[in-house]
């Protein structure tokens, strides 16, 4: 069992936010060459930082109904399932799949049609 935290700081001045992740995850060995990882991840992002990317001013807005600022920082959750199968030396199939439940301080911005987001990845990988 791998245990993983982040801590990640706006250190550009433009909105002075931050993210801390908190992320658990398990590699089981299927086959000599076959491999399967399974991990969930805790993301909790600031108010400025979903402000800056989620937040919409009144001079973005047009009107005052189409503004949003988000009231609190916001937690997002992530499911990854991971699938690895070594053909030849440093070389590997890999399969991933990753959900992201977002928060409501992000569902909640105009600009956002979705609950969640997917992400789908099939390729070869090389490992040095």
């Amino acid at each position: 069992m791998d245990l993983n935290a982040g801590y990640y700081q706006d250190i550009t001045d433009v909105h002075n936010g931050y993210e801390v992740t908190l992320g658990l995850s398990k590699r089981f060995l299927l086959t000599d060459n076959w491999s399967l990882y399974l991990g969930a991840n805790a993301n909790h992002k600031s108010k400025k930082l979903l402000k800056y990317y989620y937040g919409i001013t009144p001079e973005e807005g047009l009107l005052p109904a189409f503004t949003y600022q988000p009231n609190s920082s916001g937690n997002n959750y992530s499911f990854i399932v991971n699938s690895e199968y070594a053909f030849h030396d440093n070389w590997s199939w890999q399969l991933l799949i990753k959900r992201n439940l977002l928060s409501d301080e992000i569902t909640d911005s105009l600009i956002v049609n979705t609950k969640h987001t997917d992400t789908y990845f099939f390729g070869i990988k090389y490992t040095l």
